[in-house]
């Protein structure tokens, strides 16, 4: 089932914990009832290129209480963002590398 994000309907950890997949960082974090997800990844060209920061609130949850993952609005229009990594909540695993969905 997809919803609105909200507190009761998100069990993922968002008390700015940092993971990374491939080259790039997620540094999820929480601001009242609002869930954010900061995207870190390598500039364009080079060493000497400044990382690309994008900050996104996280907006639907897809899942149950087992699995859950995470879309963001991309600023284009009806266009969601997937969050890549899934959180996997019964078993306490926290967050893996994979889309179950």
């Amino acid at each position: 089932m997809t919803q609105v994000v909200s507190p009761e309907s998100v069990f993922g950890n968002f008390d700015g914990e940092t993971l990374t997949l491939l080259d790039h960082r997620f540094t999820l974090s929480r601001d009242g009832e609002m869930f954010w997800v900061e995207i870190e990844r390598p500039g364009r060209s080079g060493e000497k290129s400044a990382p690309i920061r994008l900050k996104r609130q996280i907006a639907l949850v897809t899942g149950s209480h087992h699995i859950q993952a995470y879309w963001y609005a991309t600023g284009s229009t009806r266009c969601w963002g997937s969050f890549p990594l899934f959180f996997c909540g019964r078993s306490n695993e926290g967050y893996r590398e994979t889309q179950p969905f």
